[in-house]
């Protein structure tokens, strides 16, 4: 802090007062718009200014301070300690974050008779709710379960959650269990319960996720409207599928869920479905539109299936017997906050919430660190319209929704995550705004939305229905050292990590794995920068498996070098423009390996397209190349490298072709396909280096894509990749 004295000149003084607002105001992130001071300000404005900018930061900081008012006739010394003192107090309340108050909470406390001490806990988060004050520090005890429990934090600041004692760590839970089941016959079992909740977004039978009931296989609408899906096949009575929930494919990359309110002449009736919710833009169904039902009891036809009928509050379960330890979904969030500060949350098990595990609203200065998340029933942490957001080291399995959702959101971290199957099961995707119907963007490991400032490192994200990383809408970001395998598994035309109107970002140290399981060639994409990104870098990234290794499309400024792509079955980069203001796109430095046949490395999709700059990339094709030796397209024309580089369009383009070269560091020329492991691929997503013995490879006498011999042991540096091929 810049004290102030008596000897500074005006602008000294303002200068003062300035960095010493910044300093603070930098501390909470630039959350804050503060007044700048200038020497054209009268006395009055001056110390209105200041005082508003002292005021503003006090309420935004973890403590309060004992703020001193400027006023005009004030002393010079006066004034000038005022000033300082002012800042002194606002500068330590931030950086001096101290919890004043502490409450603890156990399994063998109570509610009654306890004062939230450690030898007298408090017996559930309800009440620690309604007692708890600001700057708490709150300790649940390990080994305890709190179930349907939830803690709201809502309008309070500087709250740390963490455990005491010893043992396993503390458990959040959302379940209900459920008995006294009655036999409908045909091994349908109901139970109908008037306290149970609108819906139920995951049933467990025996500790183990029961399925939700559907018919099998997509259907095809024969027409429909906003309102109404028709199929003139389905040949099933009026009522059957009243209050069925209808999965509707809208797009190949939204699915759309929304509950029946009448099946009458072969027509559901539903509720309109919204592909952009914050505009409302109606999608209608039309004809060929694939669907399915689900979530009615004339869907269960297998075992330990169930469906819920949210009018009636009666759950169906289909089994031989009557079912045993059976628990449903119940309540709401386990931990939510409206208007909170400074909120941590580490060292936590959160299982089997209805909702959210974790669900903050207009929050500021969040962290969450060490939670482990397990089939959430929506989203595992959702955060509106919240500033400065740092989530890391947490696990998560089994997510019906997206792990991460943020929206509106600032100053934000996601790092050291694991999560695995993320809307796994298709057709369990909600939105957490209206259960009736979903936007069709669920299954993401990462989903944020018109949010900036943005870190995502060292994650990991596997078996997601969606991307492993999506970004909407959004600015200032840095996507770094991820892993993402095993995506998109029930959607397609999207990325690994994906960007839609994005700019002013870094793809960067990325491993991509594996998109589309089980489809064969895969139809979705490794990198895909959409729907006019700009000012964009992907670089240093290995990416394999995908349709296209990178997709760029309707975007500028896209800046993509020093890439590894696997190519196997499938196709390289393409670019996508449709627009003349489309321009400046990069593509240099990448090195494209053809682990098979019949693939092409860059297709240009139309004849307009300006790539602008296409150089010193380089291309492996050990087993032979598309048609022979035409690995390139421009519209509908293939070419060899040759004509690719020579190509009279190259003008039309703008772009221009450098030291575009084909290696051969190794060829096969036999008469079939050489074995799996004639050339391989090594990655080391991971924090630490990695050392490879000859004894791990299929074969010790692999050369590099320079020709050179492979010496061992070698290291690999943490989020690198390595090709190896045998020699000719």
């Amino acid at each position: 802090m810049t004290e102030v004295t008596a000897g500074m000149t005006p602008s000294q003084f303002i200068a003062a007062l300035n960095n010493n607002f910044n300093e603070s105001n930098g501390f909470i992130d630039d959350y804050l718009t503060l007044t700048v001071l200038t020497t054209a300000m009268n006395g009055t404005e001056l110390i209105n200014a200041f005082n508003s900018n002292i005021a503003s930061l006090n309420a935004n900081a973890p403590n309060e301070i004992s703020q001193s008012n400027l006023f005009v006739g004030q002393s010079g010394i006066s004034f000038s300690s005022s000033i300082n003192n002012n800042h002194t107090d606002v500068n330590n309340a931030i950086n001096n974050v101290t919890q004043t108050n502490t409450i603890y909470v156990s399994n063998s406390g109570n509610d009654l008779t306890g004062d939230g001490s450690q030898s007298k806990p408090f017996l559930t988060l309800n009440k620690v709710s309604n007692v708890i004050q600001d700057s708490t520090k709150l300790y649940l005890e390990r080994g305890s379960t709190f179930v349907n429990d939830k803690l709201d934090l809502s309008n309070k600041k500087n709250i740390i959650i963490d455990c005491f004692g010893s043992g396993d760590v503390p458990k959040l839970t959302g379940i209900k269990s459920v008995t006294g089941w009655v036999n409908e016959g045909g091994n349908i079992w109901s139970k109908q319960d008037n306290t149970l909740p609108s819906e139920i977004t995951n049933i467990f039978i025996g500790g183990t996720k029961a399925l939700l009931g559907r018919t099998a296989g997509w259907r095809s609408a024969t027409g429909g409207s906003n309102t109404t899906l028709i199929d003139t096949a389905i040949n099933k009575a009026d009522g059957y599928y009243d209050n069925a929930e209808l999965v509707i494919e809208y797009y190949t990359f939204a699915h759309g869920i929304s509950r029946v309110s009448s099946f009458i002449n072969e027509t559901f009736t539903i509720l309109p479905y919204y592909q952009d919710i914050e505009n409302e833009t109606i999608v209608p169904v039309t004809a060929g539109k694939k669907y399915f039902i689900q979530n009615h009891r004339n869907c269960l036809t297998t075992a330990n299936t169930w469906a819920y009928n949210n009018i009636t509050k009666t759950i169906y379960i289909y089994s031989t017997a009557e079912p045993e330890n059976v628990t449903v979904t119940y309540g709401s969030d386990c931990i939510y906050s409206d208007s909170g500060s400074w909120i941590t949350i580490k060292n936590l098990e959160i299982n089997e919430s209805a909702e959210c595990g974790i669900s903050l609203d207009n929050c500021f200065k969040t962290e969450i660190d060490a939670v482990a998340f397990n089939y959430i029933g929506i989203y595992a942490c959702m955060m509106l319209n919240t500033f400065g957001i740092i989530i890391k080291n947490c696990n998560g399995y089994e997510i019906n929704s997206d792990f991460v959702e943020l929206q509106h959101c600032e100053n934000i971290l996601i790092s050291d995550n694991t999560i695995d199957r993320i809307n796994y099961i298709k057709g369990t995707g909600r939105y957490y705004q209206d259960f009736t119907i979903y936007g069709g963007m669920s299954g993401s490991g990462v989903n944020i939305i018109r949010s900036n400032n943005i870190e995502v490192t060292y994650n990991t994200f596997s078996n997601a229905g969606y991307d492993g990383i999506m970004l909407g809408y959004s600015n200032d970001f840095l996507i770094d050292k991820n892993y993402v395998h095993d995506v998109h598994l029930h959607k397609i035309d999207a990325g690994a990590i994906f960007c839609y109107l994005c700019y002013d970002g870094i793809m960067s140290n990325n491993i991509c794995e594996t998109g589309n399981v089980g489809n064969n060639p895969p139809n979705s994409h490794g990198f895909y920068i959409d729907g006019g990104s700009y000012n964009v870098e992907v670089c240093n990234n290995f990416v394999s498996g995908f349709e296209y290794s990178i997709l760029c499309n309707v975007s500028h400024d896209i800046n993509i070098h020093d890439n590894m792509l696997w190519i196997e079955d499938v196709n390289g980069i393409r670019f996508v423009i449709t627009s003349i203001l489309d321009i400046n796109n990069k593509l240099q430095y990448n090195t494209f390996v053809h682990k098979t046949q019949l693939t092409q490395s860059i297709t240009v999709n139309i004849t307009t397209a300006r790539t602008e700059t296409v150089n010193n990339n380089k291309y492996f094709y050990p087993f032979g190349k598309y048609t022979n030796d035409k690995s390139f397209k421009r519209g509908n024309t293939e070419m060899t490298l040759t004509e690719w580089i020579a190509d009279e369009a190259v003008n039309v383009w703008g772009r221009t072709v450098g030291n575009e070269v084909e290696i051969t560091p190794s060829t096969f020329t036999g008469s079939s396909k050489p074995e799996e492991n004639f050339l391989i691929y090594l990655i080391n997503p991971a924090k630490t280096v990695k050392s490879v013995t000859a004894a791990e490879l299929p074969y010790n006498d692999y050369v590099d894509l320079d020709g050179n011999a492979q010496t061992y042991p070698f290291n690999m540096q943490p989020y690198t990749s390595k090709i190896l091929v045998r020699p000719t």
